[in-house]
């Protein structure tokens, strides 16, 4: 309870802080995939959303439980692209700007191109994925609900170990 009131009290603000001003509202996205996510179940995010820049734009990408993932412009929060990937999500997302990695709770890791949101490359895991994936040096790395760990070839999504 005391971690959820200071939360609480860093995103308001306080008044008792000195040079701390509270946060404002810069934009809102109500709809993921052009569908209102309390309206329909199965829509909600999945996870928060991903930072990328690509083609000199900066964007939040948030996928849904439905499988569907948007592309908000960072600035504005104007759609950048909408894309649905077929395959129900959970877990958060990773991004090394190139590509969006998602793991599926269909037993599948997918790579989205972070410019467009079309399907890259995708490779199946031995069970879902919960976990985000770690991107680093041309490897991402995810974990699936048997603890197995699978390292990809960020570029071609070639399995490297796992």
């Amino acid at each position: 309870m005391l971690r959820l009131f200071f939360l609480i009290a860093v995103l308001l603000g306080s008044s008792g802080c000195a040079n701390r001003s509270p946060l404002t509202l810069q934009w809102q996205a109500n709809k993921l995939g052009g569908v209102l996510g309390s309206q329909l179940r199965g829509t909600h995010a999945a996870g928060s959303p991903t930072l990328i820049t690509t083609e000199g734009r900066s964007a939040a990408v948030v996928a849904s439980r439905s499988g569907r993932e948007n592309a908000f412009e960072k600035e504005t929060g104007a759609v950048v692209w909408d894309s649905f990937l077929g395959f129900p999500v959970e877990a958060p997302l990773a991004s090394d700007n190139n590509h969006i990695f998602i793991p599926t709770l269909e037993k599948t890791i997918v790579a989205v191109r972070a410019d467009n949101g079309k399907i890259a490359w995708q490779s199946t895991l031995s069970a879902p994925g919960y976990t985000r994936p770690t991107v680093g040096d041309g490897v991402v790395y995810v974990v699936d609900n048997r603890d197995t760990v699978f390292a990809y070839d960020t570029g071609s999504g070639g399995l490297l170990w796992g």
